[in-house]
């Protein structure tokens, strides 16, 4: 009886908890949405680039796969899987009905279909990503702050982030992970885990490639947390080397096959639109950030270095955003920007609501109700002739634009305006370091004159 009351008590406590109820509570929104709705363009390439590999054409045998190769490895398992573990079709079908929108919109949709059960299977690894950015970044606060309601606030943020759910839930889109390969790069250098550092940050660099942003300002702390040490060169060889190692493997089968080019077309083929003055600024900007940054945290003590570590990787990696504002770029800063929330909470807070607020109109406007055509031809459950309808209504014409052209055009800027914020904020909170250092440092040397 004493063992059943006891374990009656550990399970009440677990689900009484407030992170598994939150975690819980994720994912439950999540699998309601990835089981109806899906973005037509994106997941039906992912089935198109596994189809591919199947067909031992490579991963660049594709065109448009522009991507470093560490998605395409896991598109690969997870073809192994769906071939080899499952009965799961991946391609529902090419209907006629669906034909009109592809030229609607942005034309870039599809009358091709995927089937629900390849959905699922694509975001599932997504969704799971999801889950544990949100349990590090619980982790993460409790250790910085040994705080549980900041802890649990900022992991809210993430883990009910409309653009957090709507990328792995709807959109198909591995930005999550990215985010996930960040987190553990920072929770493990914190630890002083210099190799599991290097590692996986060289995943989180061949992923996507805003991670590389932060890379300075990870080497200064860590120079800053070694550098009484004995041995102070011991962590950079480590976590170097194994960043190094990690890289030249998975770099390796795309050199032997000669398609290295195609898969770093990624990092210059995605500038946008945007003027040559303004990416010029831009460049700029990030250069000058990233010279801050990095000199400020090698003039830092071990005490002052960690909490600047989270502000300027914050800084480092959101500079660059402002130049793309493709809406799914945004999520590898977002778990930075839930952990730093508190510095200025009326500030960060306006500035995130209206980031996330522009990706989102730019996600539901550039996808729209298409993401309803693969739940409409698996379940019947929505109308083909409202989606097309609806689409055509966002591509009519106002003042030289559709209407869905300018909520994308209006959308981009208010994204922008809100990461130039943060990007301001950040700035002042650092300017405020320096201004406390020189002040400090002053009245040591007053003391010591009066002495």
């Amino acid at each position: 009886m004493a063992v059943r009351r006891c374990e009656g008590n550990v399970g009440a406590s677990i689900r009484r908890h407030p992170l598994i109820i939150l975690l819980l509570a994720a994912l439950l929104v999540r699998a309601v949405l990835a089981s109806f709705f899906t973005t037509d363009y994106d997941n039906t390439y992912w089935a198109y680039v596994i189809s591919n590999i199947d067909s031992d054409n490579g991963l660049y045998g594709l065109i448009g796969y522009c991507y470093a190769p560490v998605w395409g490895y896991i598109l690969a398992f997870l073809g192994e899987f769906i071939n080899h573990i499952t009965n799961i079709v991946m391609l529902g079908g090419n209907f006629p009905d669906l034909l009109p929108i592809g030229e609607v919109l942005f034309s870039q949709h599809l009358a091709t279909v995927t089937t629900v059960g390849f959905n699922l299977v694509m975001k599932t690894p997504l969704i799971l990503s999801d889950l544990a950015v949100g349990y590090l970044i619980y982790v993460v606060m409790m250790d910085r702050f040994n705080d549980r309601r900041k802890a649990l606030i900022a992991m809210s943020l993430w883990l009910f982030c409309p653009v957090t759910i709507y990328m792995s839930s709807v959109g198909v889109q591995f930005d999550t992970m990215s985010a996930l390969l960040l987190m553990l790069t920072i929770y493990y250098v914190r630890r002083g885990r210099w190799l599991l550092t290097g590692l996986f940050f060289g995943i989180a660099a061949l992923l996507k490639f805003f991670p590389l942003f932060g890379g300075l300002v990870l080497l200064a702390y860590i120079y800053v947390r070694t550098r009484d040490d004995e041995h102070h060169w011991q962590p950079f060889v480590q976590c170097l080397g194994a960043f190094a190692i990690t890289v030249l493997l998975l770099m390796a089968p795309v050199i032997c096959c000669g398609d290295f080019s195609d898969s770093i077309a990624f990092m210059t083929g995605r500038s946008g639109s945007t003027s040559m003055l303004f990416a010029s600024l831009i460049v700029t900007l990030v250069l000058a950030v990233q010279v801050v940054a990095t000199v400020t945290m090698l003039q830092s003590s071990k005490e002052e270095a960690d909490d600047l570590l989270f502000l300027s990787l914050t800084l480092t990696i959101a500079a660059p955003l402002v130049l793309v504002m493709t809406p799914q770029y945004l999520i590898v800063l977002l778990p930075l920007w839930c952990m730093e929330i508190f510095l200025c909470p009326s500030v960060s807070g306006i500035a995130l609501v209206a980031a996330v607020g522009g990706s989102l109109v730019n996600s539901l406007l550039t996808q729209s109700v298409s993401v309803m055509v693969s739940a409409a031809k698996q379940f019947g459950i929505f109308s083909v002739d409202f989606i097309r309808g609806t689409m055509e209504w966002l591509s009519l014409d106002v003042m030289g634009r559709s209407i869905g052209e300018w909520g994308y055009y209006l959308g981009e800027r208010i994204e922008r305006i809100g990461i130039l914020l943060l990007i301001l904020l950040c700035i002042v909170q650092l300017l405020h370091y320096w201004y406390c250092r020189i002040s400090s440092s002053n009245c040591a040397d007053s003391d010591c004159d009066e002495s």
